[in-house]
Formats: C-alpha cells, structure tokens, sequence
C-alpha cells in the first residue's frame, strides 16, 4: 500500500495513513511469522523524519533534529552517499527501507562503503521527542492497526512517497496421511504405500530372493544342510527383486517381505496363502522363511 503527500499537510507537513492487517490461512497452513517493510528509496522518500504505531502505540519517531547534527549524517559521513555535504532523504538518498520485525526496527540505508547499515543506530537518542521501541509485538493471524508516515521537526513544507509491504511466511498445508505407517506422511514419501526407512526417504530395502521356493504347511519345515538345490542357485536368472520393512540392509525375522515383482502387493507367494514358503537371499547366502498370509519372515537359515 502507498502513502504519499507533500506540503504543510492537515498539521505541520506531517502526512499519516492508518490501516488495519490481518492474514487469513488456509486449512492446514502453519503461520510462521510477518513482516512489515516501508521502501522509502528509489521512487520514495520522506521529509524529514518518520513514525511508526502499532495498535495505538508508538514504536519510533524521529526527525531532523534527531540525525542533522551527527557526523554520520553530515559531509564525509557514512550517510552521505551522494557527497551532496549532508544525508537528503527527502531526495531518497541512500535508498531508505524501514524494517519492523517483532522487538526490531531497522532504518537500512546504502552507505558510502557501498553496504547498508541500520541508520537508527547513529542518531541522536538524547533529544526531545526521540521514540525507538525495542519490546514489542504483533498479531497478523489476530490483526492489528498501524499507523506510518512521516515527522517534520525542521518545519515548513514535509512530504513523503512510500510504500509498505507486509510479508507472511507460512508452511503450506500438507496430506496428513501415512498410507504405509512408516512414520513419513505421504506428502514426503517417496514410497507412500510401502513401508520403508529414512534413508530411503520412505522407500524400503531392495533384496534379491530366489524364484525357486519350497512351501510347507507348518513353520521349521526344512533343514537348511538338505537344501543344497536352493542354497546352490547363483545366477540372475534365478532371482528377481523384492523389498522388505526391516531397518537394515539384510531382512531379519520379523521383518517382511512387503513387494516381489512377480506379484502384486500384498506378497503372497505362491498357490493360496496358507503356509510358508522358503526362498533364498541371493547377497546374505541364507534362507528365509516366509508365512504367506502376510509377508512375515518368521524364520532364517544359513546355506551349508
């Protein structure tokens, strides 16, 4: 929003607009904070000073008599940007911007050095009339009402051309589901329906099983020294790739086998879901066993 004027003004070259903010979220946004920032450079400027109230309160107010007689503000110094002999802001020198955050103000103008500097830091705090507040707060979710312009204690005509702008930073909403009860919400998962592990972002343990299985009927069905057709299969051509939920690398009991390529989710391996398979895992040279219902390796056996 703009406020401009010049000339004596409605009292002593002091032009002031009030406005009233407030921010409205969307469902599930999480405010995070506000800021209020008054260009007051390039196109604008102020003559010769400023004030800024919140809520009725006033957190700063300054004019010429505040900066005139400092030597920052003077020929030569920091301020005098354009060696004109003195800082103009009526002339927008320096490019003026007021920042207001919660418990801080800052008057940020460019430098002769060719950075900017907070200009409030340098003026004369011991006069009459000088207000720079340093505890304070405000509510953009609740609203408040501000009021800004400029101060003219040099007298005569004032005037301003600035522009404020108000910045909300928010989190935007997000799915707040977790399809697979990994901990990580759909939004950041990159396996959203299968369980998987932070290092993965989301996603779980590839591993290699055997095609060539063996099924039982009830659980410790097999003795891993009379297994040697499937403890001996080594090429690719008899292993295809599945996943599993454990934490690690290598599945351990009680982890499960959650996708095998060869069939859908959820795995069920072979001929009806009752019982249990025995497969091999190609890079720990064991066997697994898995009860069909439901993925579950319920049982591991070194090959001889």
């Amino acid at each position: 929003m703009v406020i401009t004027g010049a000339g004596n003004g409605v009292v002593g070259g002091v032009f002031l607009r009030t406005v009233n903010v407030s921010l409205a979220l969307g469902a599930g946004d999480v405010f995070e904070r506000c800021e209020l920032k008054l260009s007051l450079g390039a196109l604008g400027q102020f003559d010769d000073g400023l004030q800024f109230s919140i809520n009725g309160t006033r957190l700063l107010n300054f004019d010429q008599r505040h900066w005139s007689g400092m030597p920052e503000f003077q020929s030569g110094g920091r301020f005098d940007s354009n060696l004109s002999g003195s800082w103009t802001p009526w002339s927008a020198e320096g490019t003026p911007k007021l920042e207001i955050v919660n418990n801080s103000i800052k008057l940020m103008i460019l430098t002769t050095s060719g950075i900017r500097e907070d200009a409030l830091l340098f003026m004369d705090t011991s006069l009459v009339d000088w207000v720079l507040s340093s505890s304070f707060t405000y509510d953009c979710e609740a609203g408040f009402s501000l009021e800004f312009g400029n101060q003219n204690g040099g007298g005569g005509p004032g005037s301003i051309d600035a522009f404020l702008q108000v910045e909300a930073y928010v989190n935007p909403c997000f799915d707040p589901v977790d399809y697979d009860f990994d901990g990580f919400l759909n939004a950041v998962d990159a396996c959203p329906y299968a369980s998987g592990v932070a290092s993965l972002n989301g996603c779980p343990w590839q591993v290699y099983v055997g095609n060539n299985f063996k099924s039982s009927v009830v659980s410790n069905g097999i003795e891993a020294v009379k297994e040697e057709y499937l403890c001996s299969r080594s090429a690719s051509g008899y292993y295809n790739i599945a996943y599993h939920s454990g934490a690690n690398p290598e599945p351990i009991v009680g982890d499960y086998i959650i996708y095998n390529n060869k069939n859908s989710f959820p795995h069920s391996y072979v001929f009806g879901t009752t019982g249990f398979a025995y497969v091999k895992l190609r890079d720990f040279d064991k066997i697994i066993e898995i009860r069909k219902t439901d993925g579950e390796i319920v049982a591991q056996y070194n090959c001889p």
